[in-house]
């Protein structure tokens, strides 16, 4: 039976991502986005902080439910990594080489006669592909960043399938016993804490980035979060199969608890003999995973109980989420840029450009998907 739960918040993970980068061109606190509003307010920060902790280890988290079925009855040999690199990486390095250079040339637009703004895009595209994808601006983005998302999944996704019997015991459920499920959820947190603590040692923060090559950017700090999500996406899919709703969603309120309750315990001890500077880290990192996974099992179950249920009008939209999680930025900072003419209120800009960005992204990916047909069907 399909778990259309995970289809509607797959959708509203995306629509949510939309509404959260139009909400930061209105942020007063950020001063690194491509197009800002001199009307900028602070109010949404806390929202956006709340968010950030939890919305892409929730998009993982779903990600590893869907790979799941693949990574269980499919040998991960060449021609599935070719099949994957195809749906992941090929449509989102066309986006990095084609959408993403707009980002840096949408507000320049103003400078320029329409006679003049396609010679200035490619200009644009040189000048940034010249810079191997890094930021073209103090603080800004490189052109990787848009893709990250897509990279990482790619690689989660070939790394678990080929270590797959290292972890068939520990992630395919097998008539497992409640304690069992906690035991497992609880070592899933231990490995996200483990692998977060390690960067937070090291000097990065919540919000660093670091780059590879310039084509491969990751954020240290939130990738222990992100694999663990991925790998709990996979567990649930078998697990859901044998166990309620709720002893599952009970299994992870206690293994949360259970985490929670042993990371304060060793910060304590930490305090007690001395090891302050290794507490304030323990603890900073514990923090992270607790409010990560707190937050965005929640936000999973709440789509689990409320809309596990086939929504006819939605399943055509479902086609189209990963093109909308290509094409969004684009659209977010073209409506953000139109709209600095007009002074209406931020909350009513926010949504429009929300709406506008989600409905334009879908109509693109249709688009690609006819032109993508066409030439397969002529080259058959």
């Amino acid at each position: 039976m399909r778990l259309w739960a995970f289809d509607h918040l797959r959708l509203a993970s995306i629509f949510v991502v939309i509404l959260f980068h139009a909400m930061v061109g209105y942020n007063a606190n950020v001063h690194w986005w491509y197009v800002s509003d001199s009307g900028g307010t602070v109010r949404y920060t806390t929202f956006l902080s709340v968010v950030d902790l939890f919305l892409m280890a929730t998009m993982f988290l779903v990600s590893g439910f869907f790979t799941a079925k693949s990574l269980l009855k499919v040998r991960v040999d060449l021609p599935y990594v070719t099949a994957r690199a195809k749906r992941l990486l090929l449509p989102g390095y066309l986006n990095l080489l084609l959408l993403c250079p707009l980002l840096f040339f949408i507000p320049t637009l103003p400078e320029f006669s329409l006679a003049t703004l396609w010679q200035e895009y490619w200009l644009t595209w040189k000048t940034t592909i010249s810079l191997g994808f890094e930021p073209v601006k103090a603080g800004g983005y490189g052109f990787a960043h848009h893709i990250w998302f897509v990279e990482l999944l790619f690689l989660m996704t070939i790394a678990v399938g080929l270590s797959w019997p290292l972890w068939r015991r520990w992630l395919q459920a097998e008539q497992d016993s409640f304690i069992t499920v906690v035991i497992k959820l609880f070592g899933l947190l231990v490995l996200a804490w483990g692998l977060t603590f390690v960067p937070v040692m090291l000097g990065f923060k919540g919000h660093d980035w670091q780059s590879y090559t310039g084509l491969l950017v990751v954020q240290p700090v939130r990738l222990g979060c992100y694999l663990a999500a991925f790998m709990m996406g996979v567990y649930f899919y078998t697990l859901h199969q044998q166990m309620s709703l709720g002893r599952i969603a009970l299994a992870c309120g206690v293994a949360v608890l259970a985490s929670w309750i042993m990371f304060k315990a060793i910060g304590l001890a930490m305090y007690v003999v001395g090891l302050d500077p290794w507490a304030n880290k323990m603890l900073t990192a514990s923090s992270r995973v607790i409010f990560c996974f707190g937050y965005g099992l929640i936000f999973t179950f709440i789509f689990w109980l409320f809309l596990n249920r086939d929504i006819p009008w939605l399943r055509s939209v479902h086609d189209l989420n990963y093109g909308i999680y290509l094409m969004h930025l684009v659209y977010v900072v073209l409506m953000q840029q139109i709209l600095l003419i007009v002074d209406w209120p931020v909350m009513l800009e926010v949504l429009l450009i929300t709406a506008a960005a989600f409905a334009l992204s879908a109509v693109s990916t249709l688009a690609y998907r006819n032109v993508q047909s066409h030439w397969s069907a002529h080259r058959g």
